[in-house]
């Protein structure tokens, strides 16, 4: 008995086949720390010859350049520091933003309207440390900032680093305002 003839089982074989080349071809990336070292904000980063400080994070609702800038979510700026403690100069690729689901956010091209900002083409001498400011637009909520070897992606290494969300406190009403003085009650006297 010949077990591939029949109409019935060449369009089950079929669909099997199908079955098997779609979810290949649609595996989903592995979770965002999935084998990466995580580290808090803060932390120095040893990656390669690349030491990463995210120092600081803040949220923006547009950036003023020649013209405002309007973010298609909330602008988040991360206060970056990057080391290169290599013998040679290492170039210092742009970076992603993942979230608690996986999907990834590129870092920005343009730091129009960004103070200090870090640039676009980043070249660290050996040595020598830059500090600077890097840009994404996404929607407010905690991330992980995957920071990179650079150089070959064969070879690359890479780690996390921890942004939690952080809400800016709002000005309050009578900040700048002198503060009233408490009403001072005199203690009673004990006898």
């Amino acid at each position: 008995m010949n077990i591939f003839v029949g109409p019935h089982r060449v369009a089950s074989a079929l669909a099997v086949c199908g079955l098997l080349l779609v979810g290949g071809c649609s595996q989903k990336k592995p979770a965002a720390n999935q084998g990466d070292p995580t580290f808090p904000m803060g932390s120095q980063v040893a990656v390669g010859s690349l030491i990463y400080t995210v120092i600081d994070s803040e949220w923006r609702d547009h950036l003023q350049a020649e013209s405002e800038r309007v973010p298609k979510h909330r602008f988040l700026l991360l206060t970056v520091s990057v080391t290169n403690s290599g013998g040679a100069d290492a170039g210092v690729p742009l970076l992603t933003l993942e979230d608690e689901k996986g999907n990834t956010y590129m870092e920005e091209e343009k730091g129009d309207g960004v103070d200090q900002w870090l640039g676009y083409f980043r070249l660290v001498k050996p040595g020598s440390t830059e500090q600077g400011k890097i840009l994404f637009d996404v929607a407010p909520a905690a991330y992980k900032l995957r920071v990179t070897s650079g150089g070959d992606p064969e070879q690359e290494r890479t780690s996390l680093v921890e942004i939690p969300l952080k809400v800016d406190a709002a000005p309050s009403p009578t900040s700048g305002a002198p503060a009233e003085p408490v009403p001072q009650v005199p203690a009673p006297l004990v006898k």
